[in-house]
C-alpha cells in the first residue's frame, strides 16, 4: 500500500510542471497605448513598425506609432484595474497539515492537493482538485475548487471553497464482504499569495476541512448481514502552496 501511495504522489507531482506547458505565462508586461489604454500580457514581438503582446489566449498587435511605451510588471504588482484582462489557465499544488476532531487514524494527518484552475475573471477562478489525504485510511478527493482574489496575479489575499467526494485509496478490507465507501467532502479557507518569480506564486492558507467516510463490514454475530460505520472529520488545515501560470 505504501508503494501505491508513493506512486500516486509521484504522478501528482509530475502534473505540476507538465500542466505548465498548457498553462499561460504570468502577465509580465504592460503595453501603454497613445489613447491611454493598457494591455497586460507578455511581450511577443517588437519591431520598428509593429508591437505584439500575448494576453491569455489572445494576441494583440499594434502599429509602433500607436504605442506610447512598455513597462515590466513587478512580481508582486497587481494588474491595473483599467487594463484589459484575458482568461488563462494555471496549476496549483499545496501540502497541508490537518488537526482537529475525528477518528484517530494510523497515518500522519497530512493533505497533498493538486488543482488545475481556469481564471475566468480578474477576481474569480474555478478548477478541478484532487490529491491524497490521510484520514481513517488513505483518501483521494475529487472536488470543484472556487477561488476569489483581489487580483488574478501578483500579491493578493484570497478566499476559496472546494466541494466534492473523498474516495478510499489502497484500503484492504478484512474480508471479501467488507467495503470502504466514498463520502462528501468540502474545504473552505482564506489565504495570501505573493509572486517569487515570473509565472511562479507562493501562497499560505488556513481553512476548515470536512470529510465523511464509511465502511461496510460483515456481521460475524448471530443473524449475519453487514453493518455500516460512519467516520466524520472536522479539521483545521494549514497549507503551503505553489502556483504556476
Amino acid at each position: 500500500m505504501k508503494i501505491r501511495s508513493l506512486f500516486f504522489l509521484l504522478v501528482l507531482g509530475c502534473l505540476q510542471p507538465c500542466s505548465a506547458l498548457y498553462a499561460q505565462r504570468a502577465y509580465s508586461d504592460i503595453l501603454l497605448l497613445n489613447d491611454g489604454s493598457q494591455i497586460c500580457g507578455h511581450l511577443n514581438r517588437r519591431t520598428d513598425s509593429l508591437v505584439c503582446i500575448a494576453s491569455g489566449r489572445n494576441l494583440f498587435c499594434y502599429p509602433a506609432n500607436q504605442v506610447k511605451g512598455i513597462r515590466k510588471l513587478k512580481f508582486n504588482e497587481s494588474l491595473p484595474w483599467d487594463s484589459s484582462f484575458s482568461r488563462c489557465f494555471y496549476s496549483h499544488t499545496s501540502m497541508g497539515v490537518m488537526a482537529g476532531d475525528g477518528v484517530a487514524g494510523t497515518y500522519i494527518p497530512i493533505s497533498f492537493e493538486y488543482s488545475f484552475m481556469w481564471q475566468l475573471a480578474r477576481c474569480y477562478a474555478v478548477g478541478l482538485q484532487t490529491g491524497l489525504e490521510t484520514f481513517e485510511y488513505l483518501t483521494v478527493p475529487f472536488m470543484l475548487r472556487n477561488l476569489i482574489s483581489l487580483n488574478a496575479v501578483g500579491r493578493s489575499p484570497y478566499a476559496y471553497f472546494s466541494a466534492g467526494l473523498g474516495c478510499p485509496f489502497g484500503a484492504r478490507p478484512a474480508t471479501e464482504r467488507d467495503r470502504y465507501l466514498s463520502g462528501a467532502a468540502y474545504e473552505t479557507g482564506l489565504g495570501y499569495r505573493v509572486m517569487i518569480r515570473e509565472a511562479v506564486g507562493l501562497s499560505v492558507s488556513i481553512g476548515f476541512r470536512y470529510q465523511k467516510l464509511s465502511s461496510e463490514k460483515e456481521n460475524s454475530g448471530w443473524g449475519g448481514g453487514t453493518y455500516i460505520t460512519d467516520f466524520e472529520y472536522n479539521r483545521i488545515i494549514l497549507r503551503l502552496g505553489l502556483s504556476i501560470w
